[in-house]
Order: C-alpha cells, then sequence, then structure tokens
C-alpha cells in the first residue's frame, strides 16, 4: 500500500505522523464562533501567538464566514471585502508565526493573493464547485488544497458525503492536482 504524505510548507501529514491541529484565526466579524474573530492587526497577532502556544501545527485564515448560510444566516461578502480584510492584516500575521498558514476562501482570486503573500495551502469548502478557476490556480502554484465535502444542503447521509467529495476529488485530479496535494474534510456540520 502507498503511504500518501501531504506537505505543507514543510509540515508533514499523513498516517506515518502525529495528528495535526488547525487553529482558526477569522478576520470576519460575521463569523459564528466569536472567540475566533479578530477585528484589528494587534488581536489577530495574539490569537495566532495563543494558537501557536497552545499546540496549532497550521493556522487557517478565514475572510469571510464559511458556516451554511441556510442554517446560520450569514450574509455573503463580496470578494473586495474579503481582499481588504486580507490585505490589513495577513502580513502581520506571516510575521508573527512559523506556522503554515491556510486561507479559507471559495475565491480564486482571493487565493492567489493569500498565496502571493506566504500562505502555504488553500482550504475550500466548495470542494471546487464556487470558482471554475480554483483548481487550476492550486495545479500552478502547486500548493496543497483542502476539499470539502459540500452537498449544497445538509449531506443526508455518508454516501452523500462520500459522493461530493469524489466529485471534487475528480475535478482535482483532471485538472493536474497531484493525489500528494488533497486533503479532505467531510464537512461535519455544514452543507
Amino acid at each position: 500500500m502507498v503511504r500518501r504524505v501531504v506537505n505543507i510548507d514543510g509540515l508533514q501529514i499523513g498516517q506515518d505522523y502525529p495528528v495535526r491541529l488547525m487553529g482558526i484565526l477569522n478576520l470576519s466579524p460575521e463569523s459564528f464562533y466569536k472567540g475566533t474573530i479578530a477585528s484589528d492587526k494587534s488581536t489577530a497577532k495574539q490569537l495566532v501567538e495563543d494558537m501557536e502556544r497552545d499546540g496549532a501545527d497550521i493556522i487557517d485564515v478565514g475572510v469571510a464566514s464559511t458556516a451554511p448560510r441556510n442554517i446560520y444566516g450569514t450574509p455573503e461578502i463580496s470578494e473586495k471585502e474579503e481582499l481588504k480584510r486580507l490585505a490589513d492584516v495577513l502580513g502581520d500575521i506571516s510575521n508573527s508565526t512559523n506556522l503554515p498558514l491556510s486561507i479559507d476562501t471559495v475565491s480564486s482570486k482571493v487565493a492567489e493573493i493569500a498565496l502571493d503573500m506566504g500562505v502555504s495551502l488553500v482550504n475550500d469548502i466548495s470542494g471546487l464547485h464556487a470558482d471554475s478557476k480554483m483548481a487550476h490556480l492550486v495545479h500552478s502554484k502547486e500548493v496543497p488544497i483542502v476539499l470539502m465535502a459540500n452537498c449544497g444542503a445538509p449531506c443526508g447521509s455518508i454516501q452523500s458525503a462520500l459522493g461530493s467529495l469524489e466529485e471534487s476529488y475528480t475535478i482535482a485530479i483532471k485538472t493536474g492536482i497531484g493525489y500528494e496535494k488533497i486533503l479532505v474534510d467531510p464537512g461535519i456540520g455544514f452543507g
């Protein structure tokens, strides 16, 4: 059996490695979990330092709430606003930690700018379905991606979640993203 290892800026993820913890930093005031929200650079840096001290292996930066709109009623945030939030804080976050950073977005434009600013991983909760350019961006930048099961509405069964992941995986592979660049998220609590 081939043992797959995903390398995120030197952080090895795979069955021969320990479980890795992802700290969540939300630059989105509309996010539903208030304990991860940073409204300014100072708070963002402090939260990242706290997560690193508490054992996080990677920091996932969200610039728009990814909570399911049909469940939580979160507003849609424009790409322009996502980019503003990212530009305001990402440089300071990058300078305050040696941990790899992830960008949580469904926008290829936001992901591209984040990658150009030093982010090492794309976390796409749409599983490559929201933005047709995302898979090509990830392939061209040769970075890992997290593909989340996303059935549009809550996945009604394990089979439907697996079907969603298979569709996303197929998009990734057909675009040229290597299997060693793909992580999956079952999307527990998401639609």
